[in-house]
């Protein structure tokens, strides 16, 4: 038997004799490493008196193990299942209370994000049980030894819609004070976005042909819906960008061309509302405007906004005069010309560090 491989992606451990103790714990550390989320449990197969090595494995884990020897064992298949559906039931009606339907969008309160939050990466740790045990998208029931046969109630589709809702939430409150939710970097990773766009791709595609060909509004309705359905895998600000780009193909304003995808309209119509709001921006404060999209090219953040002083450059070009006039029209009052400086700059960090999208 080989016990001194040490192997990051091999999660199964075959015994073909029977172990005890330093020994067993030596071929299972090393022969079944664990490798962070994307291996955190492996399978041992007993080929000899299995029931033997079964209490070996007990007996050897209560002697070298220092806290609850019960928690090495990851949990049956019927109990991770059910765990994913409850779990998923619970969003289920968090997102239903608040109205958001197909999840397009973040609860609006801080404390039913951070319960989504901890529902989400509830979720994905039984997820993550599970695939040693077989688990995978393509399959919907499973007969389990512990708990019957059980359906997942959770589909591919709507995972990756929840996992990009995951990904927008706020990496901490305004103040900075401290972290607000509990997020897992590695979840943040949008893994199918390829497979979710080409399959909107499609529903665009259905949908313009069937514009073309002289639809009813009945059918354009039922159209637009079944298109809007798949909205949720986009970020919120690209769905507020999509449903304009609609309003325009069927009001004639956008004259559509077939060469151009809706992933291209939408990059188009957020580069374009990107421009204005630039430009909007500039001549409220009195910047340069290529400075400032330059800058902005850079997709800073707050630890390197101001590096080379770039940030400090750009503020010398404020414009007193205008600024004045623009803060009093943004707050509804009179400010004191040492305050000016000071909110001109907030403002204009929250414009770059939000892409553009900060400012009215």
């Amino acid at each position: 038997m080989l016990t001194g491989f040490d192997s990051k992606w091999i999660n199964v451990l075959y015994l073909d004799k029977v172990l005890k103790y330093e020994q067993y714990i030596q071929a299972c550390s090393r022969t079944n490493r664990l490798f962070g989320h994307e291996k955190p449990y492996g399978i041992i197969k007993y080929f000899r008196k299995p029931y033997t090595m079964e209490f070996n494995a007990n007996e050897a884990l209560k002697l070298y193990v220092e806290h609850g020897y019960e928690s090495v064992f990851s949990s049956s298949l019927g109990t991770n299942l059910s765990n994913i559906n409850k779990y998923f039931n619970d969003i289920k009606n968090l997102f239903a209370r608040n109205n958001i339907i197909d999840y397009s969008q973040l609860p609006s309160s801080e404390s039913d994000k951070r319960l989504f939050a901890t529902l989400f990466n509830n979720i994905n740790l039984y997820i993550e049980r599970s695939i040693p045990e077989c688990f995978n998208w393509h399959k919907k029931k499973y007969d389990t030894e512990d708990a019957g046969l059980i359906e997942v109630q959770l589909d591919e589709i709507t995972y990756d819609q929840l996992k990009l809702r995951y990904s927008e939430l706020p990496k901490s409150v305004n103040s900075g004070e401290s972290i607000t939710y509990d997020i897992k970097p590695y979840l943040t990773e949008i893994t199918s976005e390829e497979i979710n766009a080409a399959y909107l791709e499609s529903k665009y595609n259905e949908f313009i042909k069937d514009l073309s060909n002289g639809a009813t509004k009945e059918q354009i309705d039922k159209l637009l819906n079944e298109l809007k359905s798949q909205f949720a895998i986009l970020s919120s600000d690209d769905q507020k960008t999509a449903d304009r780009i609609l309003e325009d193909i069927i009001s004639g304003d956008l004259k559509f061309d077939s060469s151009k995808s809706f992933k291209d309209y939408i990059n188009l119509y957020n580069r374009n509302l990107l421009n204005n709001n630039i430009d909007k921006f500039c001549e409220s404060f009195g910047f340069n405007k290529d400075s400032l999209k330059k800058i902005m090219s850079y997709h800073l953040n707050e630890n390197n906004i101001n590096r080379y002083g770039r940030f400090e450059k750009i503020m010398m070009d404020l414009d007193y005069n205008k600024a004045s006039i623009k803060l009093e029209e943004m707050e509804g009052k009179k400010i004191p010309p040492f305050k000016i400086k000071q909110k001109v700059s907030q403002l204009l960090r929250n414009f770059i560090l939000s892409g553009g999208s900060q400012f009215k």
